[in-house]
C-alpha cells in the first residue's frame, strides 16, 4: 500500500499542495524485492536529524506546539475539503467502500481481534491494567470508572457498536486525513526562523475521511503535560475557528460540537483496538520471569 501511495501520490495529489502546510521529507529511493515488490521493500528518506527532531511521544509534546499541529491539521483539512480527489486517487479507496461505514486504518486491531472475544478479552485487559505499576505523572496503570464504562459497554454488543460508529462517521464532510498522525511522526525543526517547521511521515494510512478522527492519534498520549487534557476543548477549538475561516460552509455542515463528537468516537474505536492488539502482547510479557 505504501507503494501504492507513492505510485498515485505524484500524480494527483502533488508534493506542493501538501508540503505548503505540513512538509513532506524527499523519498530518495524505492527499493524493491524483484519477487515480491509489495511486501519486501524499503523507501529510502532524507535524514530529517539535520534540522529537525522527532515529537517523541515518550517524552511528549509541550502544548503550545500541539496546538500549531492542530491548526496546520486544519489547514490541511481546508485544503481538501470535499475535493474530487478524494474518489479520483485509487490508493485513498483502499478500505474504503461507499455505504459500508467509514473503515479506520487500524481496523484490524478490533477486528475481529477484539469483536470476536470482547467480553473475555475487556475483562484480561482490565487485570492487565490494574495489575501494571501505577505512574502518577503520567497516570499509566490508571483504569478509572469512566474507562470501564466505556469498555464495559462496547464488550457488551462490540459488532453493533462498530457498525454504528463507521455508519455515523460515513455521514460526515470528508477531507483528507493523516490517519496516523502520532508524535512519533512528527518532526519539528530545531531552527525557528525555518519556514517549514514541521516534517510528517508515515502516510500509508492517508484516507478521506471526518476531520476530528485525525485527532484521535495526534493527541491520545501525546501530551506531555496530563493536565493539559482538560484543554483538549481549546486544541479543538483552534482548529475548528480555522477551518471555518477557510471554509466557512463547514460552520453549518461541520459544527464545532459534531467534530468534538468524532474525536470521542475514534477514540472509543482506538481503545477497543488497543485491547485486541496489546492484550495477546501484554499476556506474554507477564508470563516472562522478572518482567515488570
Amino acid at each position: 500500500e505504501a507503494l501504492d501511495f507513492i505510485g498515485s501520490y505524484d500524480d494527483a495529489l502533488t508534493t506542493d499542495e501538501v508540503n505548503e502546510i505540513l512538509g513532506l521529507p524527499k523519498v530518495l529511493g524505492v527499493f524493491k524485492d524483484a519477487e515480491k515488490p509489495k511486501e519486501l521493500f524499503c523507501i529510502a528518506l532524507e535524514d530529517l536529524n539535520d534540522g529537525y527532531a522527532v515529537l517523541d511521544q515518550t517524552t511528549g509534546v509541550d502544548f503550545d506546539s500541539m496546538k500549531e499541529l492542530f491548526i496546520l491539521d486544519a489547514e490541511l483539512h481546508a485544503k481538501f475539503w470535499e475535493s474530487p480527489l478524494l474518489d479520483s486517487v485509487p490508493y485513498l479507496s483502499i478500505g474504503q467502500v461507499k455505504g459500508a461505514g467509514y473503515s479506520p486504518c487500524f481496523e484490524s486491531w478490533y477486528e475481529p481481534a477484539y469483536t470476536s472475544q470482547a467480553v473475555e478479552q475487556t475483562k484480561v485487559w482490565e487485570e492487565l491494567c490494574k495489575a501494571a505499576p501505577y505512574n502518577a505523572d503520567t497516570h499509566a496503570g490508571e483504569y478509572g470508572p469512566s474507562i470501564k464504562k466505556m469498555t464495559d459497554l462496547i464488550a457488551a454488543n462490540p459488532k453493533g457498536f462498530v457498525a454504528a460508529v463507521s455508519a455515523e462517521l460515513e455521514t460526515r464532510p470528508r477531507t483528507l486525513i493523516h490517519g496516523d498522525f502520532r508524535s512519533e511522526n512528527v518532526f519539528k525543526a530545531t531552527d525557528p526562523a525555518n519556514p517549514l517547521g514541521y516534517k510528517i511521515i508515515d502516510w500509508q494510512c492517508l484516507n478521506p475521511g471526518p476531520a476530528g478522527f485525525d485527532f484521535v492519534q495526534l493527541v491520545t498520549g501525546s501530551l506531555r503535560d496530563v493536565s493539559d487534557y482538560s484543554r483538549l476543548g481549546e486544541l479543538m477549538k483552534a482548529h475548528h475557528d480555522r477551518l471555518v475561516e477557510l471554509v466557512p460552509e463547514a460552520a453549518k455542515t461541520y459544527p464545532y460540537d459534531t467534530m468534538v463528537r468524532d474525536y470521542a468516537l475514534g477514540y472509543a474505536l482506538i481503545y477497543i483496538a488497543f485491547i485486541g492488539l496489546l492484550t495477546p502482547i501484554m499476556q506474554a510479557v507477564k508470563e516472562i520471569p522478572g518482567h515488570p
